[in-house]
Formats: C-alpha cells, sequence, structure tokens
C-alpha cells in the first residue's frame, strides 16, 4: 500500500518533502520552486500566530492588505515578521543564503533560468534553517 503523498496536517510540511523528495529525484528546479511555496506558507502561518499572541487580530487585514505576498525576504513582510516576533531575523546567519534561494527561485520563475543540484541543495538548506530558527524563535517566545 501505497503511502500518501501528503501525510502531514501541515500543508508547508508537505511542500518541503515535497521539495526535498524532488531534489532526491534529481529534480532542482522543482524542488527550489517547492521550498519557496513552503516557505511562504509557513510564514502566513506563523504571522496568523504572532497576531494572536500579541492579541491583535484585528490588525491581520489591514497588515496583510499591505503585502503582495508571503515571501519573507521581501523587505516588507519580514519588517512585519521583525516587529511581531521582536526577532531581527535579518541578522541570522542563514539570511544571506535564504535571499539567494529567493532570487534564484524568481529566476527559475520568471526569467526560465535553470537550476543545479548544488543551488537547489543551498535552498533547501537555508528554507530549513529559517523554518528552524523561526520554530525555535516561536517556542522560546510562548514559554
Amino acid at each position: 500500500m501505497n503511502q500518501p503523498l501528503f501525510s502531514s496536517n501541515e500543508p508547508y510540511e508537505n511542500l518541503m518533502n515535497a521539495a526535498e523528495t524532488a531534489f532526491a529525484e534529481g529534480q532542482a528546479k522543482e524542488s527550489v520552486i517547492l521550498a519557496q511555496t513552503a516557505v511562504e506558507l509557513f510564514t502566513e502561518k506563523t504571522l496568523g500566530e504572532l497576531y494572536t499572541q500579541r492579541d491583535i487580530e484585528y490588525l491581520k487585514a489591514p497588515f496583510e492588505n499591505l503585502l503582495i505576498n508571503y515571501n519573507i525576504g521581501n523587505s516588507k513582510v519580514s519588517k512585519l515578521y521583525i516587529a511581531l516576533a521582536d526577532d531581527d531575523i535579518k541578522q541570522a546567519d542563514f539570511w544571506a543564503a535564504f535571499i539567494a534561494h529567493t532570487e534564484l527561485r524568481n529566476a527559475l520563475v520568471h526569467e526560465a533560468a535553470e537550476a543545479t543540484i548544488e543551488q537547489a541543495r543551498a535552498s533547501l538548506e537555508s528554507v530549513s534553517a529559517l523554518i528552524a530558527h523561526v520554530r525555535t524563535h516561536q517556542a522560546s517566545a510562548v514559554s
């Protein structure tokens, strides 16, 4: 019997798993694109949790109407996260690699570029590092 393709209750985890599978199968371009979609879903979820933690759910719609997406590499999104989480994520060791990942993803999607396996590996590592960082920060903020 086959395992379900998406076994997590978290869509971003399912997409990261799909990105890892694509990478393992040599599909570098697809793995980068899936990883970016995963991190955008993760960012949207995280911002929602932060509105609740700060007891400002009423600001969610007005703030998020100012955003064009949930790419935390985007200045508006990262500034909102930094303000809500009290976490200067741009100072993290992985930040430059993550920005390189977002630039690669944009080139893949908008410029028909290709990705190497090395680029895809770096992308997956930077996205995984960002997600782990935010999870750790959120866990310490809640406790």
